[in-house]
């Protein structure tokens, strides 16, 4: 019952706020980065986080189970920030925010000192992660699909969301846009709970990648690493012609090896080595997608 309200509540609440975000004219957010990450021009309400959250608040209220509310609350309010204004948060106000997450986060579990930095480490590691690979349409949702699929109702307020995000679009001009986007506060609140369920953070090893290979060209160019571009795997993908849901379902092949692998040698005496050949796996299926793609804006390879 639980599991089945946390997905009403957030399919229900995500078509809400995409009809209150349009009458109020909050329809496209202030974050500046979705137009430097995404192709959709225009507008699309980014109202992925208070979705999610709804259906989680309903799962609890449910007796569905315990959750890290006060990280998830405090992750919600940083992201929401941070699409809200003009400009966004500065690199160093967010990275300090994602700080104060993290230790919301510590203080639900262990109080031992190198427990809590490690807590607060992976919290900052998985909101940055999370955050950085909403590049794409249904990327960063699937990916928490992925994580929390060990606990059903998390999993159902994701499902939830992704037809929004992902399948339900409309016309805008002569583009196709999705109904509504994450944005930085759904994102940041994925990655909490990425980081919250035990093993989620494998569902980061693709996003982490593409990360570091991003960083790394914009370092080569000579370019600020933390600002948006159109470089990453996902945007390879839709230069190739792929449609958004073709870009997710190959996103979510190349990312799964590692979390199937936690998962299928949890408690065994293999989990370690069965982790370490999903990891490599999706690492070369990363590599075989790099080659048989261009960057943004030039033809794919045949």
């Amino acid at each position: 019952m639980s599991v089945a309200l946390a997905f009403a509540t957030t399919w229900i609440a995500a078509a809400v706020l995409v009809r209150f975000a349009a009458l109020v004219g909050r329809d496209g957010g202030g974050d500046p980065a979705p137009l430097a990450r995404k192709a959709h021009r225009p507008p699309v309400p980014e109202v992925g986080g208070l979705a999610i959250c709804a259906g989680l608040f309903a799962y609890t209220l449910a007796g569905g189970g315990e959750l890290p509310w006060p990280a998830l609350l405090a992750a919600l309010a940083l992201g929401t920030l941070d699409d809200v204004l003009a400009r966004g948060l500065s690199a160093p106000a967010k990275l300090l925010g994602q700080v104060a997450v993290g230790a919301l986060l510590a203080l639900a579990g262990p109080r031992d000192p190198a427990a809590f930095a490690g807590t607060v480490a992976l919290a900052v590691v998985a909101q940055n992660a999370a955050n950085t690979f909403d590049n794409a349409d249904g990327a960063t949702t699937v990916a928490g699909c992925l994580g929390t699929a060990r606990v059903p109702g998390v999993l159902a307020a994701l499902l939830a969301f992704l037809p929004a995000n992902l399948f339900l679009r409309r016309r805008a001009g002569a583009a196709s846009v999705p109904a509504a986007y994450l944005g930085d506060a759904g994102s940041h609140v994925v990655g909490v709970l990425l980081a919250w369920v035990p093993g989620g953070v494998w569902a980061l090893w693709l996003p982490l990648l593409d990360l570091a290979r991003v960083v790394a060209v914009r370092l080569a160019s000579g370019e600020a690493p933390w600002v948006g571009d159109r470089r990453h795997l996902a945007h390879r993908l839709e230069a190739a012609g792929l449609a958004p849901a073709a870009v997710a379902a190959v996103l979510v092949l190349i990312g799964a090896p590692p979390v199937l692998a936690h998962y299928a040698a949890l408690g065994t005496a293999l989990h370690g080595p069965a982790v370490v050949i999903g990891a490599a796996l999706a690492s070369a299926f990363f590599g075989i997608a790099l080659l048989a793609t261009r960057p943004a804006g030039e033809a794919a390879r045949p």
